[in-house]
């Protein structure tokens, strides 16, 4: 008797029926368990995902086999159940060879038709975890003297307001610091800075470690490490001098010494009175162009002032 056929051990293996011939056949029976090994593999693949024109050439291979598949006697649901299996097994079968084509070489098999194999695109995402930035730590502040302040937390940087005595800041790997003194800030930006204030404003700054930066309305001041910055007086306190200066020039008849201090007096406590007396020292000097472009000037920028009728009026 001879051997059975790829597709009958394909069908024992699938339907369990096995013909007798196995039995006494050795050849046969390491068929059938290579086979069988062969289809629990398969089962353990993905489906691939075959074009239909791939699909159709399977179905008609199938058919032509099964047709040329002599007839086993066997009952009528039985033999349309076996036929059904088979067809299974011998798609299993070719989808294994075309997988694993080492376990599979002995099925002899025909091929399909060619058809352009279809890639399998592979679904893949990634999720990128953005790690929050740590949060820094919170600056050192030491108050002394008598200090009089308030601090208000912030995310990056916190702000300080100084009204009396001496407080030193680090602000080394923690938030930055802004200490507001009066209509002044310093900027404490990963450094060690040492602030002394005197109602609401400046007496000094010392910057132990790194920079600090000092802002106000008069000057803008960027101060290094191991330097101690004094801030000069208020504008209001240098107009007051300059004014001092150009009365004490113009009474010593220096007429164009006391215009260029006059001039100096800015801050508008002294502003009219500074404008008017260096009218009148323009006057004095004999020089009629400067004394008239002097006037207007003074006429110009204070037209209600009290000296307004007067120096109008008065000859040159």
């Amino acid at each position: 008797m001879t051997c059975l056929s790829a597709a009958a051990i394909a069908r024992a293996a699938t339907t369990g029926e096995v013909d007798d011939h196995v039995e006494d056949c050795l050849t046969c029976r390491r068929r059938l368990a290579l086979e069988r090994d062969a289809q629990k593999a398969a089962q353990r693949l993905p489906v691939p995902a075959l074009p239909a024109a791939r699909r159709r050439a399977l179905a008609a291979e199938i058919l032509a086999i099964a047709e040329r598949e002599p007839p086993v006697r066997r009952r009528p649901w039985r033999a349309a159940a076996t036929a059904i299996a088979g067809a299974a097994a011998m798609a299993a079968a070719i989808a294994l060879r075309a997988w694993w084509p080492g376990r599979t070489a002995e099925l002899a098999v025909p091929r399909p038709v060619a058809s352009a194999p279809e890639e399998l695109a592979i679904a893949t995402s990634s999720v990128a975890h953005i790690e929050a930035p740590p949060v820094p730590a919170a600056p050192r502040i030491e108050a002394s003297g008598g200090a009089r302040l308030s601090q208000r937390v912030g995310g990056a940087r916190d702000v300080v307001t100084l009204v009396e005595g001496v407080v030193e800041i680090d602000t080394r790997s923690a938030r930055d610091v802004d200490v507001h003194v009066g209509d002044s800030v310093v900027r404490v930006d990963d450094a060690t800075v040492r602030i002394r204030a005197h109602q609401h404003a400046i007496v000094s700054v010392q910057v132990v470690l790194g920079a600090a930066r000092v802002t106000s309305p008069e000057q803008h001041v960027t101060l290094q490490r191991d330097s101690l910055w004094f801030p000069g007086p208020p504008a209001k306190e240098r107009s007051l001098a300059a004014f001092q200066d150009a009365w004490i020039a113009l009474r010593a008849g220096h007429n164009r010494e006391a215009i260029a201090l006059f001039d100096r007096a800015t801050d508008p406590v002294v502003a009219e009175e500074a404008t008017y007396w260096a009218a009148i020292a323009a006057r004095r000097s004999g020089d009629r162009t400067l004394a008239a472009e002097r006037i207007a000037d003074f006429l110009r920028r204070f037209p209600r002032s009290v000296y307004a009728a007067e120096i109008a009026d008065a000859p040159p």
